[in-house]
């Protein structure tokens, strides 16, 4: 598991739930390319805390322990590449594992 956060005027992430791959992707968006309704829980939990005027706490849980719900059907595993779509909006790992640490422990 890994969390991800940034203090923030506007969410970073929630625009990646919404793009193609991700949101048919299992771990991402619950389900597969052509399934009308989620086939299974999302692998990523997101929460924005309201902290001071105008600036919330974002924070992206991440669980990546099992690979295969990570797989897009035409565009393979997607966990590196959203882990760095978050980081390159600024969000930066505030607790667990590196995806990228893991599965060099996991070999």
């Amino acid at each position: 598991m890994a969390v991800y956060s940034n203090i923030i005027t506007e969410s970073a992430a929630v625009r990646l739930f919404h793009d193609d791959v991700f949101k048919t992707t299992p771990a991402i968006g619950g389900r597969n390319p052509n399934d009308k309704k989620p086939t299974s829980v999302s692998s990523v939990w997101h929460r924005m805390l309201p902290i001071a005027g105008n600036q919330y706490l974002e924070i992206v849980t991440v669980f990546h322990g099992d690979r295969t719900p990570w797989k897009h059907q035409q565009d393979g595993d997607q966990l590196h590449k959203f882990i760095q779509k978050l980081t390159d909006k600024g969000l930066q790992l505030t607790w667990g594992t590196d995806p990228a640490e893991s599965r060099r422990l996991i070999r």
